[in-house]
């Protein structure tokens, strides 16, 4: 299934959630990395779906086969978009054209050739770590998350005919994607990280909130976990270690998981800058200073439930980082 996680006016964001009317996404294919045979599509035919109509809701995107095996991540193509804000609708796909439309000019299409951005010259294929066994004759549900609002961005249009600049949604460098099993206790939404400010060379101590839901009931403990930070790129499409993953001994607040509702718990993280921009220069990543690349908190919880321990590892929110 797929959803749109967040509920309008909850958040800020880059562009006004009442004015956002449409967000048409067409994915094209999802894949897991089976650790036996490779890639495996799970997705018989493109999906476009208005994720405006699903927000806080759960859309079904049919039963898929998942053959027996261990997977490792899961692949999701985009190939198009369209997004109607503030009555003026952009959109743009690998099959088709990019077009904007204005309310102060309707039926006048602008293109590229006037400056509207093209986000689809080719799909976009995001990489989300999800590691976990499918056996025989199981059946799993699985989700979709993704926050409309901050995969949003308001653009400024010099509209050649009507005078003056004009505003419209485009695409934000990527998209907030995150996946969830609804089976166990389970990290949901996006983990935040709070108060963190980069000011080049000295490490910075900040917070992640990390939400738990246990959809079996029965409550649980999270016995360990281990931090890695990684590289995004300019685009958020990489996924390059710049540390080892390591064993985080900072306390959480709290360990215990409800059995009913979420739980939110607190993790206390180190960015350290000048490791992680050394790391990227011997990998050959030269970064240039002034511009904005993301990093991403990986994290496996190790937590037992009932009579049985398992570990989960997630990918977190990225952190936009302006190079110094």
């Amino acid at each position: 299934g797929i959803t749109d996680s967040r509920v309008s006016g909850t958040i800020k964001s880059a562009v006004d959630a009442t004015l956002l009317t449409k967000f048409e996404l067409t994915i094209s294919n999802i894949e897991l990395k089976s650790e036996q045979s490779g890639m495996v599509s799970i997705l018989d035919n493109p999906v476009t779906i208005d994720l405006r109509d699903y927000q806080g809701k759960l859309k079904s995107l049919g039963e898929l086969n998942i053959p027996v095996g261990a997977y490792s991540e899961i692949q999701i193509t985009v190939s198009g978009v369209k997004i109607a804000y503030a009555g003026n609708v952009y959109w743009s796909s690998v099959e088709g054209e990019t077009g904007l439309e204005l309310s102060s000019v309707p039926g006048t299409v602008f293109t590229p050739a006037n400056g509207v951005p093209d986000y689809f010259e080719a799909s976009m294929t995001f990489v989300i770590p999800l590691q976990f066994e499918m056996p025989e004759n199981n059946e799993l549900s699985m989700r979709i998350q993704l926050d409309v609002l901050p995969s949003c961005q308001e653009i400024s249009f010099d509209c050649p005919v009507c005078g003056g600049v004009q505003t419209f949604a485009g695409l934000n460098d990527f998209f907030f994607f995150s996946i969830i099993f609804e089976e166990g206790i389970q990290q949901i939404k996006h983990s935040p990280p709070l108060n963190i400010q980069i000011n080049g060379s000295a490490d910075v101590n900040y917070t992640g909130i990390h939400t738990f839901v246990d959809f079996n009931g029965v409550g649980g403990t999270i016995n360990s976990h281990t931090s890695q930070h990684v590289y995004r790129g300019a685009d958020g499409t990489l996924l390059v270690d710049v540390e080892d993953m390591a064993v985080n001994n900072t306390p959480l607040n709290p360990t215990a998981i409800n059995a009913q509702g979420e739980t939110d718990v607190e993790a206390q993280e180190v960015f350290r800058y000048s490791t992680y921009k050394t790391k990227l220069e011997s990998l050959g990543y030269n970064l240039i200073p002034g511009k904005t690349y993301y990093f991403s908190l990986r994290k496996t919880w190790n937590i037992t439930s009932g009579n049985t321990t398992y570990e989960i590892t997630r990918l977190c929110e990225p952190i936009p980082v302006i190079w110094q």
